[in-house]
């Protein structure tokens, strides 16, 4: 008995993976990155291929069962599905989990970071704590895409006072900063830089931008004397190297972390490192 539930389970997962491929590996306008195997909270990490400036991305968490619910049970079901989420969270991206059953080939889904929208034309990316399911079909991923599109156009839209402008200067190795514009949510944050290497890359650029404003949101620490320098460089292999410098004005320690072009299209995977570079400036030895 024990034996055929694993099996059944087994099943059931295999199958909602299908399902989810199907359904998001079925447009062109979608790139979809398997996530499951790492501890990210996620399973899914999906990109949008368009023409909208900045990286756009969605995530997605897969959970199955074997028999069909309605929405009530659905609902109850996946309430502690969230509270798991959120031990992950917050996300940098709006985030959705879908829900498939397997004896009606059904499929529900309900946010767990959700854009939403609030007086004055301001938009949050705020963790769901209910589960509030919906049919899952095409029509439903044509709405979670028209959702995450507003999230970003929000993002990345120019707004008077939610930018700062930095002058060149020059650093050692002949790496020479350009004018960089970052949104800050308060004066005591570090500031960010971006190397000419780095802005000849669009796609690189836009994703050290995310992961700047995601550190400026997530860090609580007042940081007013450090800045942070974004460049592209290459290893000995010739492969590129994305590198973020962090260093104290005060004290002139700096300390410098490496990533791959992919590592940095998480901002929630560059933070950790972020908080170790943040440790070696301040707290040496």
């Amino acid at each position: 008995m024990a034996e055929h539930a694993t099996e059944r389970a087994r099943f059931t997962e295999m199958r909602a993976r299908a399902l989810t491929n199907v359904l998001l590996s079925g447009r062109d306008d979608l790139l979809v990155q398997d996530l499951s195997g790492a501890d990210y909270g996620i399973d899914y990490l999906v990109t949008l291929r368009s023409e909208k400036p900045g990286v756009r991305q969605f995530a997605v968490e897969l959970k199955a069962t074997h028999a069909p619910v309605t929405v009530s049970t659905a609902n109850k079901v996946l309430k502690p599905a969230l509270q798991r989420m959120a031990r992950y969270g917050p996300f940098p991206y709006p985030t959705v989990l879908f829900y498939f059953t397997m004896m009606e080939s059904q499929g529900w889904y309900t946010w767990v970071s959700e854009p939403v929208s609030h007086e004055y034309g301001t938009m949050t990316l705020e963790m769901q704590e209910e589960a509030d399911c919906r049919p899952l079909n095409e029509n439903a991923l044509d709405q979670i895409i028209s959702c995450v599109n507003l999230w970003y156009d929000f993002s990345f839209r120019t707004r008077p006072g939610s930018k700062v402008t930095r002058p060149a200067r020059t650093s050692k190795a002949g790496v020479k900063p350009v004018k960089s514009e970052v949104v800050i949510t308060e004066i005591d944050s570090i500031t960010f830089d971006y190397s000419e290497a780095l802005l000849q890359t669009r796609e690189q650029l836009t994703a050290a931008e995310q992961c700047s404003n995601y550190i400026l949101k997530t860090c609580a620490t007042s940081l007013r004397t450090l800045t942070g320098l974004w460049d592209r460089d290459e290893d000995e292999k010739g492969r590129t190297v994305i590198t973020l410098t962090i260093t104290d004005a005060v004290t002139k320690k700096s300390a410098t972390a490496r990533f791959t072009p992919k590592d940095i299209q998480s901002p929630a995977h560059v933070y950790p490192r972020f908080q170790n570079l943040l440790s070696e400036v301040l707290h040496p030895g």
